[in-house]
């Protein structure tokens, strides 16, 4: 069995002069939201044995607040710039990569990929506001067998908002 927990980053700032999207920090909703996000797994059970994050501020920040909540472990937690850009097939190859020996894993990205990813694994239409987690499981033996699946469980779909 594996289980993937996809999210999206928590609100950004659209407030900082000169900086890049890239750079863009999180907002004090953001702030607020992530550890609260995280929060909800933790008493929801869910721990991932390995976070992969984006490199953008605003999806290392969400990531950072996520592995706090949940005692990960900071080697545990590994941000790559690939998903900063990547496409639905290109966070797929992602998730295909990881070590077969994890048996739960999070992503932490953008849209519209997670959403796109997320619907895709829960086979009906998912909206990914800013912070929202969803999580799938699937009777698989390794990653790359997760993302060809033709069956997935949604077993958490959760937001912010929601939350409140």
């Amino acid at each position: 069995m594996k289980t993937l927990i996809i999210a999206r980053h928590a609100k950004s700032s659209w407030d900082h002069p000169g900086g890049t999207d890239h750079e863009r920090p999180l907002n004090a909703r953001g702030e607020r939201d992530a550890p609260r996000m995280g929060r909800l797994l933790a008493r929801q059970s869910f721990r991932p044995e390995l976070i992969l994050t984006s490199t953008a501020a605003r999806a290392r920040a969400t990531a950072d607040a996520y592995a706090r909540a949940l005692g990960i472990p900071d080697e545990r937690l590994i941000a790559t710039r690939e998903i900063y850009h990547a496409d639905a097939s290109g966070l797929f190859a992602i998730i295909s990569g990881i070590d077969a020996a994890v048996s739960c894993a999070m992503v932490v990205g953008h849209n519209p990929t997670v959403s796109v990813v997320a619907s895709h694994f829960a086979q009906q239409s998912i909206a990914m506001p800013t912070c929202a987690v969803v999580a799938v499981e699937s009777l698989c033996d390794d990653w790359a067998q997760f993302v060809t699946a033709s069956t997935h469980r949604l077993v958490l779909h959760e937001r912010p908002r929601k939350e409140e």
